[in-house]
C-alpha cells in the first residue's frame, strides 16, 4: 500500500509528546547566568530584540508556521499541567534504538556533553559504536527492548522503523521515558497516517491520495495530476520508497 502526494516537506515538529508517559525529562544544560547573551564565534553578533525585531518576525511567519506552533504550545500547555518536568542526572545513561549513521552522530555530540550512550542494534560493529557502548540486539525484537531498557534512564530511537509495542511495554513496566512517544512513533511509522494526523490537526499540506492497487492509481491523473511522488506507506525512509 502507498500514498501518492506532491512534494511535500517533514512536518512532525509539532505531534504531541508525552502522550504514554507522566513524566518527561531532559538533561540539564549548562549554566548561564541571565541576561547574557553570549557571541557565537566568527564575530557574528547576537540578533537584537525590539518592537521593529519583532514585528519583522511575526510578519514572516506563515500559515503553515502558526498552526504547527499553536499545536505545539497546546501539547506543552497540557504537559505542563500534569507536571510533565524533570531533570536527570548528570550520569543518566541514554538509550538509542538504533546505532547507524544517524546514531553515530548523536553518540558523538552527546560524547562531547559528557552524556553516556547506550545503542541496540544487530549489527557488529554497529557506526555509533565509536562513541557510545553497543549492545547487540534487534531493535524490532521486544524481549531485546525490554532488556536493553533496563539499563538506561531514558529511551530514544534513531529510526522509527522499530517495535512501538515493545517501547510501549517499556513505559507501563519499567516507567523509563520515551521520547519521541511510542503512539507518535506508531503514527509515523505510517506515512498515509501520518498525513491524516497533520491534516486532521489543521497542518497545510498538498493534496494526497491512499493509493492500494492499480485501480487507485489509476484515479490519480484525474485527482491530483502531475507531477507527483508515490510513497511507501511502510519502512520508507530518506529516498528508500520514494518514487
Amino acid at each position: 500500500t502507498t500514498t501518492t502526494t506532491t512534494t511535500t516537506a517533514a512536518r512532525m515538529a509539532a505531534l504531541p509528546v508525552g502522550a504514554g508517559r507522566t513524566t518527561r525529562c531532559s538533561l540539564p544544560l549548562r549554566a548561564q547566568k541571565p541576561g547574557v547573551s553570549r557571541r557565537p564565534r566568527g564575530g557574528v553578533k547576537p540578533a537584537r530584540h525590539g518592537p521593529a525585531s519583532a514585528s519583522r518576525r511575526d510578519g514572516a511567519r506563515s500559515r503553515n508556521g502558526v498552526a504547527m506552533a499553536a499545536l505545539a504550545e497546546k501539547e506543552s500547555d497540557k504537559s505542563a499541567a500534569r507536571g510533565d518536568n524533570c531533570v536527570l542526572p548528570r550520569d543518566a545513561k541514554v538509550g538509542v534504538l538504533g546505532g547507524g549513521q544517524l546514531g553515530r552522530m548523536f553518540a558523538l555530540a552527546a560524547a562531547r556533553l559528557g552524556v553516556q550512550v547506550l545503542v541496540l542494534d544487530p549489527s557488529d560493529p554497529a557506526p555509533a559504536a565509536v562513541a557510545a557502548t553497543q549492545v547487540s540486539g534487534s531493535f524490532r525484537d521486544e524481549a531485546s527492548i525490554l532488556e536493553f531498557a533496563k539499563q538506561v534512564d531514558v529511551l530514544t530511537v534513531e529510526i522509527e522503523h522499530i517495535n512501538t509495542d515493545a517501547l510501549q511495554a517499556v513505559v507501563d513496566r519499567y516507567g523509563i521515558d520515551v521520547q519521541p512517544t511510542p503512539r507518535t512513533l506508531k503514527i509515523i511509522q505510517d506515512k498515509y497516517n501520518q498525513k491524516r494526523y497533520l491534516e486532521e490537526h489543521a497542518i497545510p499540506l498538498p493534496p494526497f491520495l491512499k493509493v492500494s492497487g492499480a485501480e487507485d492509481a489509476a484515479m490519480v491523473k484525474e485527482k491530483l495530476g502531475f507531477p507527483v511522488m508515490l510513497k511507501s506507506r511502510y519502512l520508507a525512509y530518506d529516498g528508500r520508497g520514494n518514487y
